[in-house]
């Protein structure tokens, strides 16, 4: 009968394992720890782990994968690499539910680590949990583990779809304001959509205003002072009217109506009239007809006020 090798033999035997390793013959590392196996009644963690990365060395994930979890399950700590080596390969089996399990579990031990919320969030996306996805990114916002302008934008579409336009917009703002979110006309011009979409108009037009230093925002004080009328203030048309005009607005007529009914609205008289003069004294036909029968309802309020 084969003779039980002594723990110095056994010792030795584990060592030139490392060493075939270190030199990337990891056929003869895995022989070698199989035998190395078949005489250990209570292995180490790290033993397990060994043999699991040599199988990856060599891109067996299927046959790393049984050692990796032994290893974890062994180890009388966790350790993150370990979690790490283990994630990439349920990774690279296409093992999604398993991988997110993995991250679930590196992030109750590793919360401060944004890679890792970044991951999962990227992992629900992937496997069309997209609810998910936004829940795990606006966790990670809260808990200040969103710190790229790349995450933060990736959150503020979510929101829009998963959460509310004031929320994206609060977000958005928020960052901007932090400086990790840049000031520059694309993202103001989204922060302007997305105030709008929530009816803040006063915060629309505050990002309006910040445009002006990188484009004609004349356009976007046109659609606030549009809405604003839709939405009863027209104190607040007037206003923004009146800045689509100063900003030089392709469609000036429009902005000049605006402002004007808005001036009547407001009691304005002399304000609305002057509006309306224009419109009659740069408009076609049809405008100058409008504008004729504005002036005419000015003057008949002005008259029924008095």
């Amino acid at each position: 009968s084969k003779a039980l090798p002594t723990p110095m033999h056994q010792g030795a035997q584990y060592s030139l394992a490392h060493l075939h390793a270190a030199n990337s013959d990891y056929v003869s590392a895995i022989e070698l720890m199989v035998d190395w196996f078949q005489f250990q009644p209570d292995p180490f963690a790290e033993s397990f782990m060994f043999m699991g990365s040599n199988y990856a060395a060599l891109e067996q994930y299927a046959d790393s994968l049984p050692w990796m979890e032994r290893a974890i399950e062994r180890a009388e700590r966790p350790i993150e690499d370990w979690y790490q080596i283990t994630y990439s390969i349920h990774i690279e089996l296409g093992r999604y539910d398993k991988a997110i399990a993995m991250l679930k579990t590196m992030l109750r031990y590793w919360s401060q680590v944004p890679e890792y919320w970044e991951a999962l969030a990227a992992l629900y996306q992937e496997t069309g949990e997209n609810k998910a996805a936004h829940d795990t990114k606006m966790t990670a916002y809260i808990n200040g583990m969103l710190r790229t302008e790349q995450s933060i934008l990736s959150l503020v579409d979510m929101s829009l779809i998963y959460d509310t336009p004031f929320a994206a917009g609060t977000i958005l703002e928020n960052e901007m304001f932090a400086g990790v979110v840049a000031e520059r006309e694309q993202t103001l011009v989204i922060l302007v959509d997305i105030w709008i979409a929530a009816r803040e108009y006063d915060k629309a037009i505050a990002a309006i205003d910040k445009l002006a230093a990188y484009t004609n925002p004349g356009p976007n004080y046109m659609r606030a002072a549009q809405l604003y009328v839709q939405s009863g203030d027209f104190a607040g048309a007037a206003a923004s009217a009146e800045k689509a005009l100063a900003a030089d607005i392709d469609d000036r007529i429009a902005a000049l109506v605006v402002a004007g009914s808005a001036f009547a609205e407001l009691g304005e008289w002399d304000k609305s009239i002057a509006a309306f003069r224009e419109v009659a004294n740069i408009g076609n036909d049809d405008e100058r007809d409008n504008a004729g029968n504005w002036i005419r309802y000015v003057e008949e309020s002005r008259q029924l006020r008095l």
